[in-house]
Formats: C-alpha cells, structure tokens, sequence
C-alpha cells in the first residue's frame, strides 16, 4: 500500500500509519475511510451503477498496469515476478496455504515453478503427466510483467451511494493488498473471474470479468483455469516447495 501511495496515482488506498509483527502474525494499522462493501451495496445498486463501479475498477487497473517496474538487483531489471518491491510474494490461486512464495527472476521461471507443484496429483490418473505438459508448452513465458492487486473482489471494494444515477456511486477505497506485486499481464483479470464464484450475485461481476477485462489474452486465462482442473482447488506448497524455480535455469 505504501509502494502505491508512493506512486501518486488515481487510486483510493488507506494511508498506512504503522506495521509490525508480533507472535508471528502481521498487524497493519491504517485509515478508516467511511464506506459501505461493494459485497454488501451490490444488491441495492441499479445494472447501470454496478456496470459504472465495474469500470471504474478496470480504470484502476490500467492505471497499476502503467507503473514502471523498478529494478531488484537480486533477480533482473525488469520482468520479475515478484512482492511490490521484489521480495516474496502471496496468491492465493497459486496455492491454498498462503505461504510467502518466490520471488521468480522471469515468468519462464514463474511457469516452471507453478507447473511444477501440480506434479503431485500424477498419482490420482496417468492421464495428468501428458495433460500438464500440453498446457504448459501452450503457456506464454512472455507477457508483459505488471503491477497487479491479485484479490478484486466486491469485499475488498468501500463505495459510497449519494443517488441512483450511475455516477452517484462512488469508489472510495480498494483494500486488501496482501497478495499485489508484479505478475503477467493477464493475471488480474483471472484473479478477477476466479474471485467471482459465489451464484447468481456474482454473475455480473464475472461476465463483465471475461467481457472487458480478459480482451486480448482470455486463452491465457482460459489455461489458468485448464490447469486447475487437475486439482479442483490450488496445490498446498511445502517448505521445500517455495522457491523451487526461483531461477530460470
């Protein structure tokens, strides 16, 4: 959050006053800003205001995937994945267990790793070993690599209703930034789509996921979820696992 409010750009993020951890949890302490969850308001708002909200969330993320990356010095110039500042990261499509991940020196290097952990479930039929090894040779290693929040979910969403028009619903936060950092272009809007389960509420939020947020790469989000048929929910990582593939050899 700090990483964003020091960009300087169009996005409502608290302003945060202090971090520490303690017994091996994370405390974060920021700025309350008066609001209702998007959870919460979307059954109350108009189709026109929810599609009003929808964009202006996709502005939000044109606008992070605009940022220029900055250079970690342990792992290349550009076009690492990565925290925001380099380091280990947090998915959770990646993997249920939420531990740190990475940091990757490329998405090649990404890829391998995150292939990698579905390996295991080659026990459950023969048919996976040939199954992954088809979707990852159709797996681009070269997307741009952007700034991405990686939870836009309607929880995660503080918006104001001053009217019924369209433009009287106003976004006034967008929280929750535990699992942002650098990842390929097209990984927002598959978080997007994955984050939308959850019945005919969400329907909305999906289709406008595929429809506007996946124009041009909806194959790569397409592969995401390909792959996570193997499974049926994100691998939990070992110890062991966590940095596999930090490199591209």
């Amino acid at each position: 959050m700090r990483f964003l409010s020091r960009q300087g750009i169009p996005i409502p993020v608290p302003r945060v006053f202090d971090y520490w951890e303690a017994d091996g949890k994370a405390n974060l302490l920021i700025e309350y800003i008066e609001g209702k969850q998007l959870l919460k308001a979307w059954k109350d708002l108009t189709a026109e205001q929810r599609i009003h909200v929808m964009r202006t969330l996709a502005g939000y993320v044109d606008v992070m995937r605009a940022i220029p990356q900055p250079p970690a010095p342990a792992l290349a110039p550009s076009g690492w994945v990565g925290s925001a500042t380099g380091g280990a990261f947090t998915d959770g499509k990646v993997t249920r267990s939420m531990v740190s991940l990475g940091p990757f020196c490329n998405q090649a290097a990404f890829n391998n790793w995150h292939y990698s952990l579905f390996a295991k479930y080659e026990k459950w039929s023969p048919k996976v070993p040939a199954y992954l090894a088809e979707l990852r040779r159709a797996t681009r290693d070269d997307h741009p690599i952007v700034f991405t929040h990686g939870d836009m979910h309607m929880a995660n969403v503080l918006v104001r209703v001053h009217g019924e028009g369209p433009e009287d619903v106003e976004v006034v936060a967008l929280l929750d930034w535990e699992q942002s950092g650098w990842r390929p272009l097209y990984w927002e809007a598959m978080k997007w789509i994955w984050m939308s389960r959850g019945g005919n509420l969400m329907a909305p939020w999906k289709e406008f996921g595929w429809k506007e947020l996946c124009v041009g790469y909806d194959q790569d989000v397409m592969r995401e979820f390909q792959l996570m048929e193997v499974s049926t929910t994100p691998p939990d990582v070992e110890d062991s696992e966590k940095t596999h593939g930090i490199d591209d050899n």
